[in-house]
């Protein structure tokens, strides 16, 4: 079901405070809207490039015991994972691959890269073949 529109969801969504910088608790402000959002986007963005390569799925990925990642891009034919990771922060640490690197542990023999997406400015390293990467970087020109 889809829950029905409000203004007050609207003006907490685009409230640029907390489209900048969401903190929980913030009057007007949920982060858990402005995560949606950009994760929304992403999707947005992975879906017409996914179908211009018809090698390549997107699914989600949940474990059992509730480890995630937002999306999972497979190529069966080659064997190849790509795991993404979006984070509505200016900044990626340690935290944020985590079940990136707990999906790479379980696939060896696979090749897997991970990325968290992130509203930062700078591309970083999160481990072996695990990157933090601006969502700008990703559909610049």
């Amino acid at each position: 079901m889809v829950p029905r529109w409000a203004e007050a969801t609207m003006r907490e969504l685009l409230c640029a405070k907390c489209i900048n910088n969401p903190q929980p608790g913030r009057r007007g402000c949920r982060a858990d809207h402005v995560g949606k959002l950009i994760e929304t986007w992403v999707y947005q963005q992975l879906r017409p490039e996914v179908d211009l390569q018809p090698l390549w799925q997107i699914h989600h990925f949940r474990s059992s015991n509730k480890r995630e990642i937002d999306f999972l891009l497979v190529n069966n034919e080659r064997g190849e994972l790509l795991g993404i990771e979006v984070k509505a922060s200016q900044k990626v640490s340690s935290e944020d691959f985590v079940h990136l690197t707990w999906f790479a542990e379980k696939c060896k023999g696979r090749k897997f890269t991970g990325i968290v997406f992130y509203t930062g400015n700078l591309v970083t390293r999160g481990g072996e073949n695990l990157y933090g990467i601006p969502m700008a970087c990703s559909w610049e020109d």
